[in-house]
Order: C-alpha cells, then sequence, then structure tokens
C-alpha cells in the first residue's frame, strides 16, 4: 500500500472516492502493465476522475454507470467505449478483491457496446508496390526500412519504433522486441531481404546513438506519421494504416501456407483465437493439403 500522504483524502466519514481508488490502482498496479496499456488507461482515468472523481464507490450504481455509458456512447465509438468501461472495470476490480470497498463489481451488470467487427485490410501486390516505391520516394529515409521490416515481420509500428541496435541480432537474423504490447519481451524472425536492408541501413547509422530509427536529436525514436501519411496518400491507398501493414503479413504468411498456430507466433499473439481472423485465408492451402491426403488414402 503506498503511502497515504500521497493519495487524496477520503471523503466524508472515511469512505474512498473515485479518485482516491484511482490515484492508489496508478500507483500499485499500472506499473506492471504493458508502456502503451498505463498510457491509454492512465488517460482514460483522468477523463473520469474529471466527470465523477470526487464521488464516493458507492455511488457507482449499475443504474448511474449505464447512463455514464449512454454519455460515452454518444460520443464515441463503440470500442472506445468498450475500453472505458474495461479500464473502469479494472480498477472496481481492486475494489472488490484487493480491498473489500465494494461488495461487486457494479459494471457487471452493465451491458457493453456490441465489440466492433474484425478489421483485415492488407495490401494486394499491386498496392504493395505502390507503397514501397513512394517510401522509397520519401524524404524521410528510416520510412522504407521501417515499412520493410514491418511488412516482412509483421511487428507493431511502436514495437519497431523503440528498437535498439542492441536488439538486432545480424548472424541470426532475429529481433528481440522489448516493447511490446503484452509486456512480455518475444523473438522475431527477419526474411533474409529485409535483413539485407535493415544491415544496409545500419551501414549509415550515427555512432553513439542506440534507436535503429532515431529523432533528429537522436535522444528518442522518430515520429514518422507525417512522412507515412505522406507516402500512403502518394500511393493513392485508401481506408489504410501502419498497422494494416501488420494484418498484411500475417494475411501472406496464411496465404502461403502458414498454420493459425504459425501466424500466432509471428505476430506474438497470445491465443489462436487472435489470429482466426486470418484462417479464411488458409482454407485453399488446407485444401490442397486434404487433396494430397486423400490421394495417398483413398486411391487405389
Amino acid at each position: 500500500m503506498p503511502d497515504a500522504l500521497t493519495l487524496p483524502a477520503p471523503g466524508s466519514h472515511g469512505v474512498p472516492t473515485v479518485a482516491h481508488l484511482f490515484a492508489l490502482y496508478q500507483a500499485e498496479y499500472l506499473p506492471a502493465k504493458a508502456l502503451t496499456t498505463r498510457y491509454q488507461q492512465a488517460r482514460m482515468m483522468l477523463a473520469m476522475e474529471r466527470e465523477f472523481g470526487a464521488l464516493p464507490l458507492a455511488a457507482l450504481t449499475p443504474a448511474f454507470l449505464r447512463g455514464w455509458r449512454d454519455t460515452l456512447t454518444r460520443r464515441y465509438r463503440p470500442g472506445t467505449v468498450r475500453y472505458y468501461m474495461a479500464t473502469l472495470s479494472a480498477v472496481l476490480s481492486v475494489a472488490v478483491r484487493d480491498y473489500e470497498w465494494l461488495p461487486a463489481n457494479p459494471l457487471g451488470k452493465v451491458k457493453k457496446p456490441p465489440e466492433p467487427p474484425s478489421r483485415v485490410r492488407f495490401l494486394t501486390v499491386e498496392e504493395r508496390q505502390r507503397l514501397v516505391h513512394a517510401c522509397q520516394q520519401s524524404h524521410t529515409p528510416a520510412l522504407y526500412v521501417l515499412v520493410m521490416l514491418a511488412l516482412g515481420t509483421g511487428a507493431r509500428k511502436r514495437e519497431l519504433l523503440h528498437l535498439r541496435w542492441r536488439d538486432v541480432d545480424f548472424e541470426r537474423g532475429l529481433l528481440r522486441l522489448e516493447q511490446t504490447k503484452n509486456g512480455q519481451p518475444r523473438g522475431v524472425p527477419v526474411p533474409r531481404l529485409v535483413l539485407a536492408i535493415l544491415q544496409e541501413w545500419w551501414e549509415t547509422r550515427r555512432l553513439k546513438v542506440e534507436w535503429v530509427f532515431p529523432s533528429i536529436t537522436g535522444h528518442q525514436p522518430l515520429d514518422c506519421s507525417a512522412a507515412w501519411e505522406r507516402a500512403v496518400q502518394r500511393a493513392g491507398l485508401a481506408n489504410f494504416r501502419f498497422h494494416d501493414l501488420r494484418h498484411t503479413c500475417a494475411s501472406y504468411l496464411a496465404m502461403s501456407g502458414a498454420s493459425l498456430r504459425d501466424i500466432a507466433e509471428v505476430l506474438g499473439h497470445k491465443t489462436l483465437a487472435m489470429s482466426a481472423k486470418y484462417a479464411h485465408l488458409t482454407q485453399a492451402h488446407t485444401a490442397q493439403v486434404v487433396e494430397r491426403a486423400a490421394q495417398l488414402l483413398l486411391e487405389p
């Protein structure tokens, strides 16, 4: 338990307030989560604290929370509303489980908006060629290397931008990703073609700069957002985000015969269910496997 002096004082009669619980959660529980999760949950807790942080925890009844959900629904998309609710639910679970400040989690009786349909947008061969050419023409040379790494490994943008040269194993052809979404480091194989591009990039590196993709000062990772947007526009791509490079990698893996387990291993998915969105792309390969087995088993 953190020093009580660092936390907001409870409300009247010593009853913990929402702000008090948020402060405790951020001090005791949030540091153990992945960096991206810490940032997102802290941002959402700040917004909730402004709205109802002064209330005692007992005021967060299912009826109150349904009204809060409905207000969020008018402002945000369903996915964002679900994230707000999941964040608050995690905090309230601490109040129930670890401190017994609530008898039960009131959000358990509040229905979440429907989960948005899974989005899988991947590049066609022609689109990929246009995008790669646009990145090669960019005034930000790192963009081409970054995009090729994303296409070849399926790693997330944040994972790649936080790469340091010490995380690159040229001999084994591996990247060690430290800043992952689930907080668990993992190794990712790099295709030979992409590894050669990365090797050329290494030869142009600035000495004593640890980042693979450094900012101008070299003290932090590159911000490539503007260069990326220009490249996407130049390539004439509609409805395409950087994260879709990850979908493209997974989709091409599936179409090349990779199993869902293979895809989960490359992308760092914790469960096969997370890779199930690519299952339809493996069907052609599965049909070929079944046909070959039938020839062995059934033909005279």
